[in-house]
């Protein structure tokens, strides 16, 4: 049996401008997100609305989490997106 070996969190730099994503961009996404299951966007300061878009660039499609699993700390306009604070 094979072992899996995760990263805590790995670490991509992508660039993100006029709301397009680069298809290398998407694909690295990708399979940073099979291998590791979690990856960390560098220096990307999105605003809720932009990272509303980003998403739906990325993934095309947004699931909402189901009240049970959501966050209580929503942003207003957009529900989609969760603030965090000290990640």
């Amino acid at each position: 049996m094979n072992k899996l070996s995760r990263h805590l969190c790995k670490r991509l730099t992508i660039e993100f401008k006029d709301n397009i994503i680069s298809q290398s961009a998407k694909d690295l996404i990708y399979t940073e997100l099979k291998s590791n299951g979690l990856i960390c966007l560098n220096k990307m300061q999105l605003t809720p609305s932009q990272q509303y878009n980003f998403t739906k660039n990325l993934f095309e499609e947004i699931i909402k989490l189901p009240p049970s699993l959501a966050f209580n700390s929503k942003d207003p306009e957009y529900n989609e997106v969760a603030v965090l604070t000290n990640v």
